[in-house]
């Protein structure tokens, strides 16, 4: 305990002293406090950390500078991981204080000619991400102020995103509440909270098989099936979009919607075809 003490006044920088903890694997436990992260804090395989209901974590200013920068993420997205959960706390990704990088020169679906024009590995936005993961557990905790998505997911099977309160007092462009990319299979999304005027400011719980990944807030995604996935119990004071699936060329398939309550702006369920032509899709 007396690790966490010394840094969880929201002055020094947390991230080492956390990330030592998550080296150990195992639980680990982190009590109330509020934790500023100067880095990214990395997930190994087989763990768990547990945040006590008053400990917040805030991204630092300045740490988004890279596509691979997050508030927290598994630590090998290319060989995978398997058997995280994360549970508890306030996670504030602090977007006033982290912007994420500019699309390609020439609107969202340009691919660059020329490398200078835009940065391929800027910042996403995003505040919590995992990819390639197997028996994946995120849940009881509040995602606050991402600049893009709240939580981002791709290549994950066996998961489990529970009670999750989505909150932003800054309100950004494609601020997708749970965010579900290609290879992605056998999880349920259930009990999902949004308060606040425009929150979240794009769809509430996305199923995306096909997507710009060349997009800042989508690198490091891959277009691929989506199967065997449950969304359930949705709730918003004003959202933009309940649920969105989005398929072109690969299935979203045996998926169910129920309980969405509340408001929305646009779409209770969105399945149009986007940028795509009429007719694309496999959504069975």
């Amino acid at each position: 305990m007396k690790p966490y003490a010394e840094v969880g006044d929201g002055r020094r920088d947390a991230a080492p002293v956390i990330q030592q903890a998550l080296d150990r694997r195992g639980e680990i436990h982190i009590p109330g406090g509020t934790y500023l992260l100067g880095d990214t804090l990395r997930m190994h395989s087989d763990t768990s950390l547990v945040a006590a209901p008053g400990a917040t974590f805030r991204l630092a200013d300045g740490v988004g500078r890279h596509c691979r920068n997050f508030m927290i993420t598994n630590a090998n997205p290319g060989n995978g991981n398997a058997n995280i959960s994360l549970r508890g706390g306030r996670w504030d990704a602090n977007n006033a204080g982290n912007p994420r990088g500019a699309d390609p020169k020439g609107g969202y679906f340009a691919v660059p000619l020329d490398v200078r024009d835009y940065d391929a590995f800027a910042y996403t936005g995003v505040a919590l991400n995992f990819t390639h993961v197997r028996a994946l557990t995120v849940r009881d905790l509040t995602i606050h102020n991402p600049d893009s998505f709240f939580l981002r997911l791709g290549e994950v099977r066996d998961f489990r995103i529970e009670a999750i309160r989505l909150s932003a007092d800054v309100i950004r462009p494609n601020q997708d509440g749970i965010h579900v990319g290609g290879f992605s299979e056998r999880g349920i999304i259930r009990g999902i909270r949004a308060a606040g005027a425009g929150v979240p400011n794009d769809d509430m719980v996305a199923l995306n098989a096909d997507d710009d990944v060349e997009r800042q807030l989508n690198l490091g995604m891959r277009r691929g099936p989506i199967r065997h996935v449950r969304v359930e119990d949705l709730e918003a004071e004003d959202a933009y979009t309940f649920v969105r699936l989005l398929s072109a060329d690969h299935p979203i398939e045996d998926s169910t919607v129920s309980g969405l309550r509340g408001g929305c702006r646009v779409h209770g369920l969105n399945l149009n075809s986007w940028r795509f032509p009429k007719g694309a899709g496999r959504i069975r």
